[in-house]
């Protein structure tokens, strides 16, 4: 990696200060007081921010206060550097309330911030992800502090755990502390059953209760369907029956009339062949 641009836009006592830095030694010199550790604390800060290591919850380290700017509110820097052929430059703002970091490609302009780690206690995401170096291993390696060649103890803790990385998965890059950390961190904010209205699994599986419950009324609701149609199945059918037998004996009747019609004809017929007899004998 190497370092081409700060820009201390507004960090303790500089406002609108810009160094330009080449490959090789760069040596920044001053009397006292003049802010050698002030850009030297910049550079911490752009890559890290100013926060305490191994913390659960965002909390602020004593630096955040040490370098606010003296005259004003606006508390921002510009960080430019090369790694493995790209050019990125980092934005960061370092107010409370305000606190953010953008990434870009120098080159093109393109916002790359998502491709670098987020930090879900921060919120914000590591500018300093690709090197794979945290702010402890930073500050007790790469970055010496002025009379500060002793290293701190928090060290040895990222030495014990890189240690136990190399003989768990002989990669020092892979962490197994922080794959647990953030194995631990899904479940935790995958949420439990119970947790209805909080968690994203206690959310679901109350939706498929709901669900579920809508699923039986359905199914009550189409079983009484079936019987419904069970018994309007039968009425058709008995209905058909009924038909049938009015068409039958709508025949019968028919036939019966005609009996009827045809006996009175007769009776007609030999009534008045008797009358005719009856008046020929009176006549004679």
């Amino acid at each position: 990696m190497i370092i081409n641009e700060l820009k201390l836009i507004s960090f303790g006592k500089f406002k609108g200060k810009t160094l330009d830095l080449k490959e090789g030694f760069n040596i920044i010199y001053g009397e006292n007081e003049a802010g050698k550790t002030t850009i030297h604390k910049f550079i911490e800060g752009m890559f890290y921010g100013f926060f305490k290591p191994y913390s659960k919850r965002k909390v602020y380290s004593d630096d955040y206060d040490r370098y606010f700017p003296w005259k004003a509110a606006d508390y921002r820097g510009v960080l430019k550097y090369s790694y493995n052929g790209q050019i990125y430059r980092v934005e960061r703002n370092y107010a409370k309330g305000l606190d953010d970091v953008k990434i870009y490609d120098d080159r093109t302009g393109e916002d790359v911030t998502h491709l670098f780690e987020y930090d879900p206690v921060l919120r914000i995401h590591s500018p300093s992800s690709v090197l794979g170096l945290n702010s402890v291993v930073y500050n007790n390696t790469i970055s010496i502090k002025q009379l500060g060649s002793k290293t701190e103890n928090s060290l040895g803790k990222e030495v014990k755990d890189s240690l136990i990385n190399i003989g768990g998965s002989l990669d020092v890059d892979i962490s197994v502390k922080n794959a647990v950390e953030k194995l631990n961190k899904e479940i935790d904010s995958i949420g439990t059953k119970d947790r209805k209205k909080t968690s994203p699994y206690g959310k679901i599986s109350e939706e498929i209760q709901v669900l579920q419950e809508e699923k039986e009324k359905v199914l009550k609701s189409l079983a009484i369907i079936d019987e419904y149609e069970e018994k309007l199945k039968l009425i058709r059918e008995e209905n058909q029956k009924l038909d049938k037998e009015r068409i039958d004996l709508k025949q019968k009747l028919a036939i019966i009339e005609k009996y009827e019609i045809t006996t009175l004809i007769k009776r007609n017929e030999i009534i008045t062949h008797i009358v005719e007899k009856i008046m020929w004998v009176l006549i004679l």
